[in-house]
């Protein structure tokens, strides 16, 4: 997962496998399973690198009436 920052409202979600990006598109706000808890990150959050556990990522998508569609996080 990488969250693109740009100046403004909205930020970037890539979700990138070692193949191809499988996912990019602007979102307002993330929730991300962390390995210590949940992470809840909005626009211009500090720059931050942490392990994400198995577990549902959710996100609120920029323009957009759909709240909350999900992702599944998986690792080793």
């Amino acid at each position: 997962m990488r969250l693109v920052y740009k100046h403004g409202k909205n930020q970037r979600l890539d979700i990138v496998t070692p193949e191809k990006v499988v996912f990019s598109e602007e979102i307002d706000f993330i929730v991300a399973p962390g390995s210590v808890g949940e992470l809840g990150i909005l626009p211009e959050h500090a720059p931050l690198v942490t392990s994400l556990k198995v577990g549902v990522m959710r996100y609120n998508r920029a323009a957009s009436s759909l709240r909350w569609p999900s992702a599944v996080v998986h690792g080793s």
